[in-house]
């Protein structure tokens, strides 16, 4: 994604309720929304949807182009109670897809609470 589209993302993650945190693998730093309140644990979310920033612009000028100076890596973390996770790891999005992952984002918790009994 070119550093235009990577503003336009960025201003759409916080205008969509997003907050800022260091990345939870590799990327350079990721944003971050919880969704829904758990049933099984007090203060608890019940999925959060995490957008994994790869930042390549001191790269670009060896090896890419503009178009991927920016890449965003969606994950899902679905975590009812504290002693369970599960992860839903996407490849990379185009810096318009934020309620596609959403919609993405419910499906997979809905599927996780239909299908596996939490402890």
């Amino acid at each position: 994604m070119t550093i235009e589209q990577f503003k336009a993302f960025e201003s759409k993650a916080r205008e969509l309720g997003y907050s800022k945190y260091p990345a939870p693998n590799k990327g350079d730093y990721a944003w971050f929304k919880s969704f829904g309140e758990s049933a099984y644990e007090k203060d608890r979310s019940n999925y959060q949807v995490c957008l994994e920033v790869y930042e390549w612009v001191s790269y670009d000028k060896y090896t890419m182009t503009d178009d991927t100076s920016y890449s965003i890596a969606p994950i899902v973390y679905v975590s009812r109670t504290i002693d369970e996770r599960y992860d839903l790891e996407l490849g990379s999005m185009k810096e318009d897809d934020i309620a596609e992952i959403e919609k993405l984002a419910e499906s997979f918790y809905q599927w996780v609470e239909q299908n596996i009994t939490t402890i």
